[in-house]
């Protein structure tokens, strides 16, 4: 197991142990903290998989990857911004590409979907592409069946 993702999974082990030595704060601020370490292993368990990933789950993995570090540029520098479905769509081609990748393990999956879930929990559910480009191809099959 790599030192940095086992480093990262104690800390949030050791937060959740305290979690009662919050109670006088409000409650959603510890609630955003585990958000936010929650996010952080995903994304330190996602890069650490894109190596072994195919060059085009590789490629959805960068371009993913550069929007987030776009999005927290500007965090950084005290903008609020607002997550666009550009991004989205970046980690439902991510996770698209990586599932089709024969180097998939079910922890890189869950790490990217952890990622669409703690930065869009309130998303549609992901839909893979092959059921999207069947769906665009049932109009055009009914069609050919029709004329002939």
């Amino acid at each position: 197991m790599c030192p940095v993702r086992s480093t990262a999974r104690d800390r949030v082990a050791l937060l959740l142990y305290r979690q009662p030595r919050f109670e006088p704060r409000p409650q959603h601020e510890f609630a955003d903290a585990l958000e936010d370490l929650r996010l952080g292993v995903n994304m330190i368990e996602t890069q650490s998989i894109a190596p072994a990933m195919s060059k085009p789950a590789q490629d959805a993995l960068a371009a993913m990857f550069a929007s987030l570090a776009a999005h927290f540029r500007a965090l950084a520098r005290g903008r609020v911004a607002q997550l666009g479905d550009d991004l989205l769509q970046k980690i439902d081609i991510a996770i698209s590409e990586v599932t089709a990748c024969t180097a998939a393990t079910h922890a890189c999956v869950a790490a990217i979907v952890g990622l669409r879930q703690t930065l869009y929990p309130d998303a549609p559910p992901y839909r893979p592409r092959q059921i999207e480009q069947a769906d665009a191809a049932l109009p055009g099959q009914s069609e050919a069946a029709s004329t002939t």
